[in-house]
C-alpha cells in the first residue's frame, strides 16, 4: 500500500489561481513508474509480472499518440509528445486486461 497526496491547481483565464486543500489516499502499488520531463514519457515496469506489455499514450481527447510492444520490465523513454497538456498511459497485459491507467502534465 503506498500513500499519495494530491492537490489541485486551478487557474484562471486572468492568470489568478488556487490550490485546493491536501487529500491523502492509500494506492495498491503496481510498481509502474511514471512521470513526465519536456515532451515525453518515462514509463519504468518491474521486471517481475510485465511480460508481453502494451503501453499507450492517450492525449486529452483519447486519440493514440504512442503504442509500444514490451517483452520484459524496463524503462522506456517515450518522447515527441506535445508540450503543456495532459497524457494518459496504460499499460495493458498480454491478454488486454488493462493494469494501469495514469494521467500525467507534460511540460
Amino acid at each position: 500500500m503506498e500513500r499519495v497526496a494530491y492537490r489541485v491547481r486551478q487557474e484562471d483565464l486572468d492568470g489568478k489561481y488556487e490550490y485546493s486543500s491536501t487529500v491523502v489516499v492509500n494506492v495498491v502499488s503496481s510498481g509502474v513508474r511514471v512521470c513526465a520531463a519536456a515532451g515525453k514519457v518515462n514509463v519504468v515496469l518491474p521486471s517481475q509480472g510485465f511480460e508481453r506489455c502494451s503501453v499507450v499514450v492517450y492525449d486529452g481527447q483519447g486519440r493514440v499518440l504512442r503504442k509500444l510492444f514490451v517483452s520484459q520490465g524496463g524503462t522506456m523513454a517515450i518522447d515527441g509528445l506535445p508540450g503543456r497538456s495532459v497524457c494518459y498511459v496504460t499499460v495493458s497485459s498480454g491478454g488486454g486486461d488493462v493494469r494501469v491507467r495514469r494521467a500525467v502534465w507534460v511540460d
